[in-house]
């Protein structure tokens, strides 16, 4: 079901447009109760205050608590996250253009998946942002699993991710997996995490899972991660020692694309983290939310979609027609090949100046 705040631009015509422009903007507006909040504040400050002075006379200097201004200026702002899509002219300029507001992840995965669902059918390149920022991510439409023409070095991903202590194991029978492991972090400071949290931390969802990883690394557990690429799709597992804590199985038919980018996490953080890898279709999206630089980011990503051209019969990775990113032309796409109109390579994407 298409998002009604977008279904404007999903239904507008793709001719004359060049790409398509997604921006995960972190919106805000002031909240009118932080003013109640300081005077609040102000009114205890008057009965707070002559006991700072009482401890710093008899006390401690270190024991005088200190506001956080950083805190203070958080709570002045209701945030959420808002995913804003532009259909692009020649000319750089959007002729049409649409933003909602995303309250979940899931929401957010769906909606992104959407939008390059209609990309990819009208074979046109995605651009993504974060905050309106450099370009986060690149996706061709019309192409195999939505990556450019770059050629894929499998080998090279092989040796950057077993270098980095990456499992990995082709059984020669139509099967690859990849497994990454996390170590714990130390347990003296995990459980004096998970004791200072507690109170705070297990009255919600979010809050005890962060205790169950603290309590996990007191244990010494290891967390697993694990992709499988067979010749119908992509499974991911994620273990904490014996407890399976997500599975997904992604059919080949429903896989968008593989890419390895930063993204804006919704409400109430509405955050940038990462760079992730994450798994895209049209309905949601697989995150492996562990961090890792953009050299094995790029690798793992290598080694899936690598696997993925072995395994998947008819999955070309070159060769396919889309539209030149700048003056719209049909023409295949292959490595080192530039637009026969405009002479520009879909790779100078990545140079798009941030606005």
């Amino acid at each position: 079901m298409t998002v009604p705040a977008l279904a404007s631009v999903l239904q507008h015509p793709l001719q004359g447009v060049v790409r398509i422009e997604v921006d995960h903007v972190r919106a805000r507006r002031f909240r009118l109760l932080f003013l109640v909040e300081v005077a609040v504040a102000i009114a205890l400050s008057l009965i707070v205050i002559p006991l700072l002075v009482l401890l710093a006379i008899f006390g401690d200097g270190n024991d005088i608590p200190t506001p956080s201004f950083e805190s203070l200026g958080e709570r002045m702002w209701v945030r959420w996250k808002e995913t804003r899509v532009s259909l692009v002219d020649v000319r750089g300029q959007a002729i049409a253009s649409a933003s909602t507001r995303v309250e979940s992840q899931e929401e957010g995965a769906r909606l992104l998946g959407q939008v390059l669902a209609y990309a990819h059918h009208g074979r046109v390149a995605l651009v993504e942002r974060v905050n309106g920022g450099a370009v986060s991510a690149l996706w061709f439409g019309g192409q195999p699993l939505m990556l450019g023409p770059e050629a894929i070095d499998e080998a090279r991903a092989w040796r950057v991710l077993q270098h980095e202590g990456v499992e990995l194991h082709d059984d020669g029978r139509g099967t690859c997996a990849i497994t990454l492991r996390k170590a714990p972090a130390g347990r003296l400071g995990s459980l004096l995490g998970f004791v200072l949290l507690f109170p705070l931390a297990v009255w919600t969802d979010h809050g005890r899972e962060r205790l169950a990883g603290l309590w996990a690394s007191v244990q010494g557990q290891t967390t697993t991660v694990c992709f499988e690429v067979d010749a119908h799709g992509v499974s991911y597992r994620k273990r904490r020692g014996t407890d399976e804590l997500d599975r997904a199985r992604i059919d080949r038919a429903d896989l968008l694309g593989v890419v390895h980018a930063v993204e804006l996490s919704p409400a109430p953080a509405v955050a940038v983290r990462g760079p992730y890898l994450r798994l895209q279709t049209t309905e949601s999206a697989v995150v492996l939310d562990i961090e890792c630089n953009a050299d094995i980011g790029r690798a793992l990503r290598d080694a899936i979609v690598a696997a993925a051209h072995r395994l998947w019969a008819g999955l070309s990775q070159t060769g396919a027609p889309a539209h030149c990113p700048y003056c719209a032309t049909l023409y295949p796409y292959a490595p080192g090949v530039n637009c026969p109109n405009c002479g520009a390579a879909p790779s100078a994407l990545h140079g798009l100046a941030s606005r």
